[in-house]
């Protein structure tokens, strides 16, 4: 049944309320119609968009990590054109217009509308137009109005969907990509994640100290940075661990400060320990000892009418702590500020300077925590993050070939210590890992005849003999010297020249040299022959 209208007399509207339910029901079905329209079209630019996305990512490599995502413009971009439609209001004059246009009805439901909405007198031809309009309005059906149109979009979703899918099983050309798997790549990326939520930790933290707050800012800031570097989709292992060392030297000056404070609380707690000191007093941090022998001191300055055996005894004990403060390189300033404020007899300003050195001794107490909690984390954060991206997420280490910044490992045969086939392991003794690890290296690849000869020489139990009659200083002996040849070459050479060293220039030189050095330093008399014979035996003359 059609909703009846009245009017202020109480007659009854008939054709105005059959005009006005036609048009609501044309406005329903306008909708839906217009809905599907724009879903398809939003379809279609999220098909195409994604498309883009997955070509530029197979084609350049960058944001490999996140290529599982390029589907979501064509998930995302028909919601949310679908919400924008359900959001614009349809107005039934919209409809009347449409309708209008689309039946021919020259303008006959849009001007009936405009009448009633304007609540027109009901003169003979405002009846007459709502009668026609009327009949027109009953015979209007809203599916033959707005119809769906299906094949129009559905062949242009096809068709993107095909193009689409040839894109997915499209291989990756990585013309611009770091060169890492994606599991790499996922592996950088969680660390800097990591990274980053320790620099929100570090912003959490409450500094207890003016000079805590700038270390915690400026840590923040690094990590804050380090973090944004390693997401990047261009990022390499090598690249990686080089910034994580590069943001640890960030932090050496702050290391070295705690290295320093604890170093002078370390000394502070031995010389202020003694036999009587109980237990409490030995767990006690050297500051915290200090700040409060310093707080004794100025209750008893500030007793105030002190005889002249207090001043001296009270002086002998401030005397005490700064000696204790100086062995420990801590300065001294307010302590003998207060000793001389003593011998001036202002005990009380004596008390107030001591208050001040207790001040400072709770300040580095702080700072030296602050310091190590802050360090600490970031040591075993970094670390991690070193140890983890250095692996190819089986915890398999790369090579060192393959990293910026090699360090020397201990363990390169099968147990620690041990340098691998063709050493003697000798560089190991007595602390001497570098030169003799390299040493090693060089002569049992290039001669490996020497291995005795070089275990002899390396062998770090070789000076245990009389210095006073096992030394002897003078020339060498008799015997052949090649003359060290020199060339030079003034600019850039010729086209088609190149620049080489002769093998029998660069031994001839380095035999010089060496010669002069034996001149120079005294060698145990035993081993001068064996030395001066080792150039002989890698003369490339006798190649």
């Amino acid at each position: 049944m059609y909703k009846i209208w009245y009017n202020y007399r109480g007659e009854k509207y008939m054709e105005e309320s059959i005009i006005l339910q036609a048009l609501r029901n044309l406005r329903k079905r306008y909708i839906a119609t217009e809905g599907f329209m724009v879903f398809c079209g939003f379809l279609f630019a999220g098909l195409i968009l994604s498309g883009l996305v997955l070509a530029f990512i197979k084609l350049t490599g960058y944001f490999s990590l996140y290529i599982s995502w390029f589907f979501l413009p064509a998930v995302v971009l028909p919601l949310i054109g679908y919400i924008i439609h359900l959001c614009r209001k349809k107005s039934l004059m919209d409809v009347a217009l449409q309708c209008d246009k689309r039946l021919n009805l020259k303008e006959k439901l849009s001007t009936s509308l405009e009448w009633i909405e304007q609540k027109k007198e009901r003169s003979p031809m405002f009846r007459a137009l709502m009668r026609d309009t009327a009949k027109e309005a009953e015979k209007i059906k809203p599916a033959s109005v707005f119809r769906y149109e299906w094949k129009k979009p559905l062949k242009k979703i096809a068709l993107t969907g095909i193009i689409l899918g040839g894109l997915i099983w499209m291989p990756s050309f990585n013309l611009f990509a770091s060169g890492e798997t994606p599991d790499q790549v996922k592996t950088i990326h969680r660390e800097a994640q990591k990274i980053e939520t320790l620099a929100k930790k570090i912003d959490q933290k409450t500094p207890r100290t003016p000079v805590t707050l700038k270390r915690l800012k400026r840590a923040k800031d690094i990590l804050n940075q380090l973090g944004k570097d390693l997401k990047s989709s261009k990022i390499t292992r090598r690249d990686a661990l080089s910034k994580i060392s590069k943001a640890k030297d960030s932090f050496a000056d702050d290391e070295a400060r705690k290295e320093e404070l604890e170093r002078m609380e370390q000394q502070l707690k031995k010389s202020l320990s003694s036999e009587k000191s109980g237990k409490e007093e030995k767990e006690q941090s050297g500051y915290d000892q200090l700040s409060r022998k310093a707080q004794e001191l100025a209750k008893k300055l500030e007793k105030g009418n002190l005889s002249e055996s207090e001043k001296q005894q009270l002086a002998k004990e401030i005397d005490k702590l700064k000696q204790e403060m100086e062995k420990a390189g801590i300065k001294a300033d307010n302590i003998e500020k207060a000793l001389e404020e003593l011998k001036q007899g202002k005990p009380d300003k004596a008390a107030q300077s001591m208050k001040q050195e207790s001040d400072q001794f709770q300040q580095r107490q702080k700072e030296m925590e602050d310091l190590q909690d802050m360090m600490d984390d970031m040591d075993k954060r970094l670390d991690g993050s070193k140890k983890e991206i250095a692996g190819d997420g089986s915890g398999k280490e790369i090579p060192d070939s393959q990293t910026k910044g090699k360090e020397f490992r201990e363990t390169k045969g099968s147990f620690e210590g041990d340098f691998g086939k063709g050493t003697t392991n000798k560089e190991m003794k007595n602390g001497s890992t570098k030169s003799g690890e390299k040493y090693a290296k060089r002569i049992n690849s290039e001669k490996p005849d020497m291995k005795a000869e070089f275990e002899k020489i390396y062998d770090a139990q070789r000076n245990e003999f009389n210095t006073a009659t096992g030394k002897v200083s003078g020339k060498i002996n008799k015997g052949p010297t090649i003359r060290s040849m020199r060339t030079w070459q003034k600019g850039a050479p010729r086209t088609g020249d190149k620049a080489y060293a002769s093998p029998g220039d660069t031994y001839a030189r380095y035999k010089t040299a060496g010669e002069e050095a034996v001149k120079r330093e005294n060698i145990p008399d035993q081993y001068k022959n064996l030395i001066r014979d080792y150039y002989d035996n890698i003369n490339p003359a006798e190649k």
